[in-house]
């Protein structure tokens, strides 16, 4: 990766890789939030499909997200600072 901090600049480079929904969607449920996640379940009773994913497919992802605390979660908090640490 290159940026050109100043001019707001980045750019990206690499080999492209093609994946489907279904492979990305278990590394994708658990930074859902809750709003985010009723609705894929919303899309999916709907018929809309997830890339191949079967609706117990998805609820079984749901459910690990939540499991896992899902989005939000510890990560909003903030740590406390070392007193005395230079960087």
């Amino acid at each position: 990766m290159q940026a050109t901090i100043a001019a707001n600049t980045y750019v990206v480079t690499g080999n492209a890789e093609s994946k489907t929904v279904s492979d990305l969607m278990p590394n994708i449920m658990p930074q859902l939030g809750p709003a985010q996640l009723k609705q894929v379940m919303e899309d999916m009773a709907k018929g809309k499909g997830m890339g191949g994913l079967s609706p117990d497919q998805m609820q079984a992802m749901a459910s690990a997200a939540a499991a896992a605390g899902g989005a939000g979660g510890d990560d909003d908090e903030l740590p406390e600072l070392e007193t005395g640490a230079t960087f």
